[in-house]
């Protein structure tokens, strides 16, 4: 999920439109607005560089779009 802001050991993400919080006490440092954080329930585990985050990203959306297809 991208970083859109920080505020102290939380920061507000983003994918697809949807926005949420997100806690980053847990990592080594704090992200930077653009960076890209692998979250999982509501906690960041692990800032990602930009191709990791995109390599990810896509492997979702077909693994999204393949469950989609199944169920129709």
């Amino acid at each position: 999920m991208k970083v859109l802001n920080v505020v102290d050991d939380f920061c507000t993400v983003e994918i697809n439109g949807v926005k949420k919080s997100c806690f980053i006490g847990f990592l080594e440092r704090k992200p930077e607005e653009g960076e890209y954080l692998l979250v999982h329930a509501g906690m960041a585990i692990k800032i990602l560089d930009y191709q990791s985050a995109q390599e990810i990203i896509d492997e979702l959306a077909l693994l999204i779009d393949g469950e989609l297809r199944d169920s129709e």
